[in-house]
């Protein structure tokens, strides 16, 4: 048995046809980007709070982006 065929706190990622987490692993998204995806894909709790959480990532990643040297 894999590991990605067991969720801890739930099996809400478990209805997926790959777990988010493999997928991330596969194709090298670094953690912010990988939680603004699973902040969208969740599909318990508050949608809104979790939409609000994907949006202040996806914020703190441009303001990074305006700090940093070279930036057009």
């Amino acid at each position: 048995m894999s590991s990605f065929d067991k969720q801890i706190g739930g099996n809400h990622y478990l209805g997926w046809k790959i777990q988010p987490m493999e997928f991330f692993i596969a194709n090298k998204i670094p953690k912010a980007e990988g939680d603004i995806i699973q902040y969208l894909l969740r599909q318990k709790g508050n949608r809104k709070e979790d939409l609000e959480k994907a949006k202040h990532i996806i914020d703190m990643l441009i303001e990074n982006l305006d700090h940093e040297p070279n930036q057009p």
